[in-house]
C-alpha cells in the first residue's frame, strides 16, 4: 500500500500535468470506487467542467481542489493515476474511472484490487467529512510531541506496531516504514504501546521524521 512519501511523490508529479486543466468528461466503470454521499451519476454531474486548482494530500489521501469540490482519492492497495493523451492505449480491463482534461488529455484512474475510495465534497466542509474528519496530525506536524503521544496512547495494550499502523494519531505510517521506524527507535514491534516510556516516544517522533524524509 502506498504510505505517505510515495503518495506524496504521485502529488507532486500530477500537479506538474494536471494542476490547471479543466474536467470535461468522466467515465466510471467500477461504480463501487464512489463512496457516500454521492453515487456514480452525481458525482458525474458535479465534477464534469470543474477545474483543477492544485492537488493536496493529508496522510495517504490525494486532494484534488477543484472550483467548488474537494476530490478525495486514496489509492488503498493498487491504485495508480496515468496521465495521457485521449485514446492513448492502456489497461483498460484495471481502468476504473476516467476523466477526460481539456486539450485532449485524459486522467485515468487504475487499480487492479479495486480497492480504492472517492469522495467528492463541498470545499466549504470536506475537513469535516470521513475520511478526513478522523485524520490525525502529519508526521512532521509540531504537535506531534511526547505529551501527544502519551495521552493518546497510554492506556493501550496492543503491539505498538499495530499502534502505528492506525491514523488517527499520526497519519501517513503504513507496514514499511513502521517497521523502519521503530527498528532505527530500538522497539520491537511486539511490544505493548503502554509500555513505552518518555523516550521511546521521542525516538519514534524523530526517527519517523528521519524515516519518511529518506
Amino acid at each position: 500500500m502506498p504510505e505517505l512519501p510515495e503518495v506524496e511523490t504521485v502529488r507532486r508529479i500530477l500537479t506538474k500535468h494536471v494542476v490547471g486543466k479543466t474536467i470535461t468528461d468522466c467515465q466510471i466503470f467500477w461504480n463501487k470506487i464512489i463512496k457516500y454521499p454521492l453515487d456514480s451519476k452525481k458525482f458525474i454531474k458535479k465534477i464534469v467542467k470543474q477545474k483543477i486548482n492544485r492537488i493536496d494530500r493529508m496522510g495517504k489521501h490525494l486532494l484534488f481542489i477543484l472550483d467548488d469540490y474537494v476530490l478525495i482519492s486514496h489509492l488503498r492497495m493498487e491504485g495508480k493515476y496515468y496521465f495521457t493523451l485521449k485514446d492513448e492505449h492502456g489497461e483498460w480491463q484495471h481502468i476504473m474511472v476516467l476523466f477526460e482534461l481539456d486539450h485532449q488529455f485524459q486522467l485515468r484512474y487504475h487499480d487492479t484490487r479495486k480497492f480504492g475510495t472517492m469522495h467528492l465534497y463541498n470545499k466549504n466542509d470536506y475537513l469535516q467529512q470521513a475520511p478526513l474528519n478522523k485524520l490525525g496530525y502529519e508526521p512532521f506536524d509540531e504537535k506531534i510531541t511526547v505529551s501527544y503521544l502519551k495521552n493518546a496512547w497510554q492506556n493501550k495494550s496492543q503491539p505498538i506496531k499495530t499502534t502505528l499502523l492506525e491514523q488517527n494519531v499520526i497519519v501517513g505510517i503504513g507496514n514499511i516504514y513502521a517497521n523502519e521506524i521503530l527498528f532505527a527507535s530500538k522497539i520491537h514491534p511486539g511490544e505493548r504501546t503502554k509500555n513505552l516510556v518518555d523516550q521511546d516516544y521521542q525516538n519514534i517522533i524523530d526517527n519517523t521524521k528521519l524515516v519518511l524524509q529518506k
